[in-house]
């Protein structure tokens, strides 16, 4: 599970990048911040489960949380390894490269970037 903790800890701050990179100012990206985080953990299912086949259920696809709670309750509870989380890895490694590199190209074209 400590791999995939330090794998969506990747995923997330990728996102911050992304955040920092659009952000006026830094109270603006705290703010941003907040607001995708308290989304994320809304409908990630942290706090409760999501039904399938509901429209708060395909909403939540897009949420990282969703894919590393499903892979941490694989793994903790269920007794699966990471090869049963394949799906749930491969997600959040490629939230991890695409928020790299968009985070890369917004702060080259953004005023006062890198």
């Amino acid at each position: 599970s400590l791999v995939i903790a330090l794998i969506f800890a990747a995923a997330a701050s990728t996102l911050g990048l992304v955040i920092a990179a659009i952000a006026r100012s830094e109270d603006g990206a705290v703010w941003i911040a907040i607001f995708f985080t308290m989304a994320m953990v809304m409908l990630g299912g942290t706090f409760f489960k999501i039904s399938e086949g509901s429209v708060l259920y395909t909403i939540s696809r897009f949420s990282i949380n969703t894919y590393a709670n499903d892979a941490f309750n694989t793994i903790i509870a269920q007794g699966g390894s990471l090869a049963d989380v394949g799906l749930e890895l491969g997600v959040l490694a490629g939230v991890i490269v695409v928020g790299l590199v968009i985070s890369r190209i917004l702060f080259k074209v953004m005023p006062g970037g890198r």
